[in-house]
């Protein structure tokens, strides 16, 4: 008899201490393999493509997307997580954590749902949320119930099946739900990095590069298609368009001038176009003169094209 009560304190004893059966183990060591897949995903597919996953599945439980985003991406890194929600007051704080793999973000904020769930909480608030989270007392029902908080248990060095016992469940549906979201992850497109654009100001027209200076449309009406100087100055000057490029002094090209202007600032000569309506199609040259125009006459219409090098 003796014998018997000895064995059976013993059972008892380890029960009580976390000691885990087979198949607790087995789930265990399940539930980890499907942790380091997830991480791993974050590698193969891109951090973008696991962290859209995991906001995705919990949108709900947080009330939506911006506040899973916010759980997922500041659980991931360790940094402060804002969560808002119409007619409640917002939640801010850090996680009793540091910086986690996304396999453990998705364990923390499913554990974290089930334990809220515990209590009839499904569309927990935020300040529940980071209760649910960091631990404290959350009035459900009229009862003041006390939570020790998944990320709290988690940084005082419980493992995730004390942690789920504790919160009202078992290891069996962490690991499903996990794999689950690894066996959708597979299937998704590797994401893209992300290209970040600058506009500017000081945009001449819709066919202009604006610059870093101040100005911001053509005098007149003309169209400039040009480049905006540095100073702010457009490409065009009385109304008529230019077609060249403005120079870093800010001085424009001249009327219908389609060369290069000089390196001194000044825009190819009116005598480079022949007269009224002539176009210069030839490069000026280094001290600024245009180069003449090989059908440029006195009349309205010389269009002829300068075929002049720069010098």
């Amino acid at each position: 008899m003796n014998v018997r009560r000895h064995a059976l304190a013993l059972l008892v004893a380890a029960a009580l201490s976390g000691g885990a059966s087979p198949a607790v183990a087995d789930e265990a060591a399940a539930l980890t393999g499907e942790i380091q897949t997830m991480d791993a995903s974050a590698t193969t597919k891109g951090s973008s493509v696991v962290t859209g996953k995991i906001a995705a599945d919990f949108q709900s439980f947080a009330g939506s997307n911006s506040n899973s985003t916010a759980l997922v991406t500041g659980l991931r890194s360790g940094s402060e997580i804002t969560l808002t929600q119409p007619g409640e007051p917002s939640a801010t704080f850090m996680p009793a954590t540091k910086p986690m793999g996304y396999g453990n973000v998705s364990t923390s904020l499913a554990l974290a749902r089930y334990q809220l769930a515990q209590q009839g909480i499904t569309n927990p608030t935020p300040t529940q949320l980071q209760t649910a989270l960091n631990g404290g007392t959350i009035i459900a029902n009229g009862t003041a119930v006390a939570y020790p908080g998944v990320l709290q248990m988690r940084a005082d060095g419980m493992g995730w099946g004390q942690i789920a016992q504790q919160s009202g469940t078992k290891l069996g549906p962490l690991v499903s739900g996990i794999k689950t979201q690894n066996v959708h992850i597979a299937t998704l497109p590797a994401g893209r990095p992300v290209v970040t654009t600058t506009t500017t100001t000081g945009v001449a027209t819709a066919n202009g590069i604006g610059s870093s200076g101040a100005g911001k449309g053509s005098t007149g009406s003309s169209n400039a298609k040009g480049i905006v100087t540095a100073g702010g100055a457009t490409p065009t000057a009385n109304g008529n368009s230019a077609n060249g490029t403005s120079t870093a002094g800010g001085s424009t090209s001249a009327p219908r001038g389609q060369g290069i202007v000089t390196a001194a600032g000044n825009g190819a000569s009116p005598g480079a176009q022949g007269v009224a309506g002539g176009r210069s199609t030839g490069a000026v040259t280094a001290a600024g003169a245009g180069a003449s125009t090989a059908g440029g006459g006195a009349g309205n219409n010389g269009n002829g094209k300068a075929l002049g090098h720069v010098k």
